[in-house]
């Protein structure tokens, strides 16, 4: 498959092929990663150039967009730009999709899935809630209301009934009643005013809460803010580290290497020139000797390539700071015992192995040489090829000569190059190689993370709308001093209390309405009678037409009481039909559940994961102690991990071949275990479904670790 972008954003007649299996675009932001994924997106979208998709697409990217797939995508692969976007696209701030089982916020394509999920082309739970709604809840449409309106109505028409009544029989009993309505108006409107006082009572402790929180936020905020400036302060003291100077020091302890070599050799030239090598060589094969002594410095020069003392150096520098981390964050100088036990594996000896140099002597008994040191054993053997080199070409007095002169130039050369290193040093104020690469490893670490805080600071300054760190800290300042002034204990926040409070308000506020509603009546009565007693001559009247509204009334209850019954008796019908469906949520529940096992490496039980619906609150899932908790009340990597073994549970049921997956970096809240894990569940995945995924990172971790997979397709970004 070709993905052509021959005009789109900032790519230019530009091509990427998108594997069968996994395909995987590395780069940092900026890098086109988001444009590559929106080409898809439009590419796989039903071509509906009014829909709103479209129009943020053209104007995102204006109107001359050119792109292609090959082969052609067939439309009825194509699907509506959000059933897409919320099936098989997973980006890391959308893991999840909102599925509710509520008429209210259902959707078109949520209506879709569905069918496609259970039995039948009818959303059977989508109907039970609509006819439920509609006979028992509360809204304005549904018969209740209208039950309890009409019964308020009818109750109402009673009483003015029974006073019209009460007037013909007794006209006395008129301004009693009276009487009793201003008593109760005068009782209700007292309690009014007592809720009223706990109601103000509550928005100022919430008020007192909240400002809790945000001095939490700000003490947190300060203290990152200090670090920061203690970090950006010590970066200043030590720029020389900035640079990196390990070529230029590598380069010269090679060429002193290098040099002392070539000493060696020309002193052992030297000392064979000297030496009468004509019964020499009349006693032994010095071609064969030649060749011995080159094939065990080869030998040695392998051995010493992998005993590289860096690696060791890069492990223990690596304890030292992990251990000093540790004693910082948690203040306990104990964490720093944790470098001793890495300090006798810096003294191992390196350049030893006797079985390698007892083989090569064994190989060369015409030479003298006892085992030693690996290096020295090396210099040696160099001398000795030196000497049969001089045996076997005849050099004379005037060659040793020539050598001198070779041997002190070179040893001229080893002094200058000496000298040049040990001012690498002293400008550095280190006292060799090692030392450097302790202190530059640790200074480019503090530099990272430093640059990542800067970034997180400057998020916080954008918010706010200020200008730089240094007014997003006066601004923290100035606001805990508000807070201190005010009293402000930041351990008062809870957010649980301030739910519970919230709560309390709402009860509140709905029992404010009805008193105001109760008192509106009242005062409705108290004008009604006095206008009675004002003018009494059309009670008659007023009785026939009361008792005509109060039969009409009478008769839309009954009649919807019936409607009620009948619904009532629909939804057991269709409740009984739904429980079917019951195990289409087991075996997603059971999907997810095995899903998750892949990616967490974890060993769920088979009720680890359980389903009831698509609402965040019918997802619960086993924790540590095997505790069954709400999904949002975990982690946010172990919630993630969930959403996405959901989402590919449900892609398993209603995938259709030709569509690809689509993930924005979805693991970005895993640790780099899990990561590795998740990546190996996703290429298997693709494999046994025959679904091709397409990757989007910045990560540099599932870049490295992606490149280990044969039949990936990588392609990095700049």
């Amino acid at each position: 498959m070709i993905l052509k972008l021959n005009n789109f954003g900032k790519f230019k007649n530009k091509s990427f092929e998108i594997s069968n299996g996994i395909t995987l675009f590395y780069g940092e932001n900026e890098s086109g990663k988001t444009t590559i994924f929106d080409s898809l997106m439009i590419l796989f979208s039903e071509s509906k150039r009014v829909s709103v998709f479209f129009k943020q697409m053209k104007s995102r990217y204006g109107n001359d967009i050119d792109i292609d797939f090959e082969p052609k995508i067939p439309e009825h692969l194509k699907m509506h730009p959000q059933s897409y976007n919320n099936l098989y696209a997973i980006r890391q701030s959308e893991i999840i999709f909102e599925m509710s089982d509520s008429k209210k916020d259902s959707k078109d394509w949520e209506s879709e899935i569905k069918k496609k999920l259970f039995s039948s082309d009818i959303d059977i739970g989508k109907m039970v809630s609509e006819i439920k709604a509609e006979y028992s809840s509360k809204a304005q449409n549904s018969i209740l209301y209208k039950i309890n309106i009409l019964e308020n109505e009818k109750i109402e028409i009673d009483k003015m009934l029974n006073n019209l009544y009460d007037k013909i029989n007794n006209s006395t009993n008129k301004k009693d009643n009276l009487k009793e309505f201003k008593e109760n108006i005068f009782l209700h409107e007292n309690i009014l005013k007592e809720k009223i006082e706990v109601r103000e009572k509550l928005y100022s402790l919430i008020k007192s809460k909240k400002e809790s929180e945000t001095k939490n936020i700000k003490l947190n905020l300060l203290k990152q803010i200090n670090d920061f400036n203690k970090a950006d302060e010590f970066l200043s003291k030590n720029i020389i580290y900035k640079d990196d100077y390990s070529k230029e020091i590598n380069g010269r302890t090679k060429k002193i290497e290098d040099i002392k070599m070539n000493i060696t050799f020309l002193k052992g030239k030297i000392e064979a020139l000297k030496k009468s090598f004509v019964e020499e060589k009349n006693k032994t094969d010095y071609d064969s000797v030649k060749k011995r002594i080159e094939n065990g410095i080869n030998k040695i020069e392998d051995l010493t390539k992998k005993n590289n003392k860096a690696l060791k150096i890069i492990f223990f520098i690596a304890i030292a700071f992990i251990s000093s981390f540790l004693a910082l964050y948690f203040k306990n100088p104990l964490f720093l015992t944790i470098i001793i036990p890495a300090i006798p594996f810096m003294f191992i000896k390196e350049n030893k192995n006797s079985k390698i140099i007892k083989d090569i002597l064994e190989s060369l008994p015409e030479l003298d040489i006892k085992e030693t040191d690996i290096f020295i054993f090396k210099d040696l053997l160099n001398k000795e090829l030196a000497k049969i080199e001089i045996i076997m070409t005849n050099n004379d007095n005037e060659e040793i000569e020539n050598y001198n002169a070779d041997l002190e130039e070179s040893l001229k050369e080893l002094e200058n190059e000496n000298n040049l290193l040990n001012q690498i040093f002293e400008k550095l104020k280190v006292k060799d190689k090692e030392e450097y690469y302790n202190i530059k490893n640790n200074y480019d670490l503090l530099l990272k993370q430093n640059e990542e805080n800067y970034k997180k600071l400057m998020i916080e300054v954008k918010k706010l709308g200020l200008k730089n760190i240094e007014t997003l800290e006066i601004d923290c300042i100035r606001i805990l001093k508000e807070l201190d002034e005010k009293g402000v204990n930041p351990n008062d926040y809870n957010e649980m209390e301030i739910k519970k409070i919230e709560n309390n308000l709402k009860d509140l506020e709905s029992e404010i309405n009805i008193l105001k509603e109760e008192i509106n009546k009242i005062k409705n009565n108290i004008s009604y009678i006095e206008g009675e007693l004002n003018n009494s001559e059309n009670i008659h009247a007023d009785i026939i037409n009361f008792e005509s509204k109060l039969s009409k009334i009478k008769e839309n209850i009954i009649n919807l009481n019936k409607r009620r019954k009948a619904l009532k008796l629909l939804e057991e019908m269709l409740f009984s039909i739904n429980k079917k469906n019951d195990d289409i949520f087991q075996s997603l529940s059971k999907e997810a559940r095995i899903l998750y096992n892949h990616i967490t490496e974890k060993n769920l039980s088979d009720e680890g994961i359980m389903m009831s619906g698509f609402d965040k609150d019918k997802i619960m899932v086993a924790d540590k102690q095997n505790k069954i908790r709400n999904v949002e009340l975990l982690s946010s990597a172990t919630r993630d991990a969930v959403y996405i073994a959901m989402r590919l549970s449900i892609l398993t049921k209603i995938h259709q071949a030709g569509r690809l997956i689509l993930l924005d970096d979805p693991f970005i809240t895993f640790d780099n275990n899990r990561t590795k894990e998740a990546l190996y569940f996703i290429k298997e995945y693709s494999k046994n479904y025959n679904i091709p995924i397409v990757i989007f990172t910045k990560d540099t971790f599932t870049r490295d670790f992606m490149q280990k997979f044969e039949h990936v397709t990588i392609y990095e970004l700049s």
